[in-house]
């Protein structure tokens, strides 16, 4: 436990953005107490892209050796017209991309970049992380915050931290008419042995259709194929194979199992902070995963919270601060329902998104990614 002039950090949520937060506490030198709902830590889902911003925050919160361990370098972004399959653009992720952005791109199977920064908290005494333990209730004031667990327990600490994820249980309590929105797409996932023959499949192959788009790429040691398709108009897997290409047909058919997820996004709130509580990653902002950026906006959230851990001291954090990042997460999920419109796209729309894409000069096309890639 922390030291009567140590603030101790409460977090409820341990995934991601729960032990990327714990992290950050321990890097500013902080202890911080970890409590998950689920009784085994374990991340469901497929995977997930990393961009130079996400990897620029495991950095800073002493994550990123153990996760570059588990991550895939795809050597380029290759977005196609799902229904001819030709090529429209060809991004290269290597050389200038690096340079420019000040990091690299990585892909990773979501389970194991949770392992990852699992591994990392692990090695921190500072960190404690208790599985089976749900906070149900809590009641902050000016001097502390006490938290009430599952179990009937109860703990005290300078802050807290709410990180238990787009459907909050917590945030809906503290932040009355916050339940998270279907925007109206059903995001359909698999995994699948690396197929014999596929085009670019150690890229992150982008196809766009009408109505839908498709996304694979590697992930974990296997290598195996995370393929993901959103249903804009309501499909099901097997229509949207019907109506596009047949190496995209190839791809999606040797899936033997989806897993639906349905897409949906956090309401904007005022603020994320309330007195000595603070909601971080998805429980305070999730959206919509079309412009691939959620698990960073999680990270950077806890690159964020390790500056200002670092910078209070000894002292009570005060986290007004992360209201100034309210505008560039509103941007990013205006960025990510945009981009799945376009992607999506149907007939002059989808004929214009193609010659832009294939016309506009790289140097262009990289620094419309700036605003994104180059923070932190």
């Amino acid at each position: 436990m922390a030291a009567m002039d140590q603030p101790h950090l409460l977090i409820a949520g341990g995934g991601i953005a729960g032990i990327a937060a714990a992290l950050a506490a321990a890097s500013a030198g902080r202890d911080a107490a970890v409590f998950e709902r689920a009784a085994a830590f374990e991340e469901v889902g497929a995977g997930l892209q990393l961009g130079p911003n996400a990897v620029k925050a495991l950095q800073r919160i002493g994550a990123w050796y153990d996760v570059s361990v588990i991550a895939t370098s795809p050597p380029a972004i290759v977005m196609r017209d799902a229904m001819s399959g030709a090529v429209v653009r060809r991004v290269a992720l290597a050389g200038s991309f690096e340079r420019m952005f000040g990091a690299p791109y990585r892909v990773a199977h979501r389970a194991d970049l949770h392992g990852a920064l699992l591994a990392a908290a692990a090695r921190h005494s500072r960190i404690s992380v208790s599985g089976g333990h749900a906070v149900t209730e809590v009641t902050p004031s000016a001097q502390e915050v006490l938290i009430t667990l599952q179990t009937g327990e109860t703990r005290r600490g300078d802050a807290l931290i709410v990180a238990d994820g787009m459907r909050s249980g917590l945030r809906q309590k503290m932040w009355p008419g916050s339940a998270s929105v279907f925007a109206g797409q059903i995001i359909h996932r698999a995994l699948i042995p690396r197929p014999d023959v596929v085009p670019d499949a150690d890229c992150v192959n982008l196809w766009m259709g009408r109505g839908f788009h498709a996304v694979h790429y590697p992930v974990g040691r296997d290598r195996r194929l995370n393929i993901v398709l959103v249903a804009h108009e309501g499909q099901s897997p097997d229509e949207i194979a019907y109506r596009c290409c047949l190496r995209l047909q190839d791809v999606i058919a040797q899936a033997p199992a989806w897993l639906p997820w349905e897409a949906r996004h956090v309401p904007v709130l005022d603020t994320w902070v309330k007195g000595r509580v603070l909601l971080l990653g998805d429980a305070a902002h999730g959206t919509v995963p079309y412009f691939a950026q959620g698990s960073a906006m999680a990270l950077e959230d806890a690159a964020l919270l390790a500056d200002i851990l670092q910078e209070a001291g000894g002292h009570v954090p005060n986290f007004a601060r992360f209201n100034e990042r309210m505008a560039r997460v509103l941007a990013v999920h205006q960025a990510s329902v945009r981009q799945g419109r376009i992607y999506s796209a149907s007939g002059v729309m989808a004929m214009g998104r193609n010659a832009a894409l294939r016309l506009m000069p790289e140097q262009r096309f990289l620094a419309q990614l700036g605003w994104i890639y180059k923070h932190g």
